[in-house]
């Protein structure tokens, strides 16, 4: 018998039937020509592609972290990236915790106020709170062994 009780949710069994969907590689072929033949349209037009991002933002199709996503926070609110790149950025932050929070943060204009628990902490302090947890479980476990001792009988 398993603790846990497996959970069938029809929600998950959707989501993983179409994860696990294989995909039309004609399917996959078409759809990356017509992105190509509006970008050539887009560009043939005069259109701005992506100009209009700051220089200090990641080259295209470099998006590879949460540093990356973050930085172009400010040029998403002044509406200024590129519809694919801003549709990124949104699809991001609505999975990422974090890059929500710095959205959030730059929208109401906060900035990370916050410094890192561990950088804020003096090194020294940090192994006296190692020490002094490494010494509760320690004193955990022998109580654990005394009360099984004295329920034993022994």
């Amino acid at each position: 018998m398993s603790l846990f009780k497996k959970n069938e949710d029809p929600l998950d069994d959707a989501i993983a039937q179409v994860a696990n969907e294989p995909i039309d590689s004609r399917q996959v072929e078409e759809a990356a020509a017509r992105v190509w033949a509006r970008l050539a349209h887009e560009g043939a037009a005069g259109a701005p592609l992506a100009t209009t991002e700051p220089a200090t933002a990641p080259a295209a199709g470099s998006l590879h972290g949460c540093e990356d996503f973050r930085s172009l926070i400010p040029a998403y609110l002044r509406g200024e990236l590129a519809p694919a790149r801003a549709l990124l950025v949104e699809d991001h932050t609505r999975n990422c915790v974090p890059c929500r929070r710095a959205l959030r943060e730059a929208k109401e204009g906060r900035t990370q106020s916050r410094p890192a628990v561990a950088a804020s902490r003096p090194r020294n302090q940090m192994v006296w709170l190692a020490a002094a947890a490494v010494l509760v479980l320690a004193l955990g476990a022998g109580m654990i062994v005394l009360f099984q001792e004295l329920l034993a009988g022994g």
